[in-house]
């Protein structure tokens, strides 16, 4: 399961520039385009088989997996409390709500038409905000949304820190729990366990938040943007020695299960941050590829259809993963961004908004 690039990141999308403004920000967009790349191929890579394939799915895994922290980031960054609103009303306002049902309830039928009646791997509620769903993060996104407009008038930098303790420990808890089942990826997990999930991701929506407010740690990932991207490059490598080592010896992925993934996504937001919104005035090539940003949510919520389609052609006609994943991938992407751009431009745009968010 992996997120969306954003309403905090849905519809409104990743990465933080320095001053959340009404205009479009290419810094937010070009992460958000980032975000769902990563959050695509997380759904169609390889497995590994053994010798070389071992470090090539290593590396995948993680790549895959980093599109979680700029969602979540780019949610805090994003996020607008409105005090005026009552809480129901709040959260009937959120954007995504319409075209999470209405995409969540066609790929149910999609993996209804897929497998057939009565089977279907997963139970319809838990398809649409469950454990199991590609769609658990809008699920949490709107639970960050609702808890942080509660305590909205908290210290970010207090929310921050304790956010991080609990995403450290929750996920130290959890590494001991899944290395001693070699059994499977996360076999003899308890739901416990699993329910902490949402401690491990909670840092980035607070991280963006508190980059949201300016102030000395926003100014001090612009300054420090290049020794933040070798950080993140080294915590990248890190990791995946980590997810190599483990699945070299027979061990489970730890994926999200782990404090190198914690230190790792900050590092991501940092360097984001501080590359993104560093140019005061960004290249005309950035802004071009900026101006894609606003189908991200598109083609997060329509791709797991897309995924299914091209994972069965790669089966029937025996495609091998390595290396045609990655094209299969980039056509994932340019595919549903067309059909995106299509939907907009042929059709009123609340039909857009409500279908497919756009």
């Amino acid at each position: 399961m992996t997120p969306p690039p954003a309403e905090s990141a849905a519809p409104s999308g990743p990465a933080p520039p320095s001053a959340p403004s009404g205009r479009t920000n290419p810094g937010i967009e070009v992460a958000r385009l980032l975000a769902v790349a990563s959050i695509v191929l997380a759904h169609f890579k390889p497995w590994a088989t053994g010798g070389a394939m071992n470090a090539y799915a290593s590396l995948m895994e993680v790549l895959g997996n980093l599109g979680v922290p700029l969602f979540f980031a780019l949610s805090g960054y994003l996020f607008r409390p409105r005090p005026e609103q009552g809480l129901l009303r709040y959260v009937a306002g959120r954007r995504y709500l319409a075209p999470w049902l209405v995409c969540g309830t066609a790929g149910y039928l999609f993996i209804i038409f897929q497998h057939g009646w009565p089977y279907v791997p997963v139970n319809h509620l838990d398809w649409l905000i469950g454990n199991p769903s590609i769609y658990f993060f809008l699920t949490l996104l709107l639970v960050f949304e609702v808890f942080t407009r509660l305590v909205r008038e908290a210290s970010p930098a207090a929310v921050l820190g304790i956010a991080l303790l609990l995403a450290l420990g929750s996920t130290s808890y959890a590494a001991t729990r899944v290395l001693p089942n070699p059994n499977g990826f996360y076999a003899g997990i308890s739901q416990l366990l699993l329910n902490l999930n949402p401690l491990n991701f909670y840092v980035y929506y607070a991280l963006g938040r508190l980059l949201a407010a300016g102030g000395g740690l926003a100014a001090r990932a612009r300054s420090g943007r290049w020794a933040l991207l070798g950080l993140f490059g080294l915590l990248l490598a890190a990791k995946v020695g980590e997810t190599w080592w483990l699945v070299s010896h027979g061990r489970p992925w730890l994926g999200y299960f782990s404090p190198l993934m914690v230190l790792l996504g900050g590092a991501l937001i940092l360097a984001a941050h501080g590359l993104l919104t560093a140019a005061p005035d960004p290249p005309g090539w950035l802004r071009r590829l900026a101006s894609l940003g606003v189908y991200t949510f598109p083609v997060y919520l329509l791709h797991p259809i897309a995924v299914a389609v091209l994972d069965a052609a790669f089966r029937a006609h025996r495609v091998p993963m390595v290396p045609w994943h990655l094209a299969a991938v980039a056509a994932i992407l340019a595919g549903l961004t067309a059909v995106a751009a299509l939907a907009r431009k042929v059709l009123p745009a609340p039909v857009t908004r409500t279908l497919i968010g756009a």
